[in-house]
């Protein structure tokens, strides 16, 4: 499967905490070894609590507005603050 032919489900599915935890610490170390401070694009394969990266990009996908107004938080905002050097929300 080419990773632009995935669909994207949000909230996922089925996913282990674990997994979740595995995404989130391997998400911020690679923001901070290539030092991101904008959106960047990062997919992952997960199975049986397994990750791997697929493809990390440093731009925003087209997913970024659809996650954005599916998790109610205006993604785009925050990122320019961050890359004009204000702090997070």
């Amino acid at each position: 499967v080419h990773s632009g032919d995935a669909t994207l489900v949000l909230p996922a599915q089925k996913l282990y905490c674990e997994t979740v935890r595995r995404v989130k610490r391997v998400t911020f170390k690679i923001a901070q070894r290539l030092n991101i401070s904008g959106p960047f694009n990062i997919q992952f394969m997960s199975k049986d609590n397994r990750i791997q990266v697929i493809e990390c990009n440093l731009r925003a996908s087209r997913s970024f507005p659809f996650v954005s107004k599916t998790l109610k938080a205006d993604f785009i905002e925050i990122a320019t603050r961050i890359m004009v050097g204000e702090q997070g929300k």
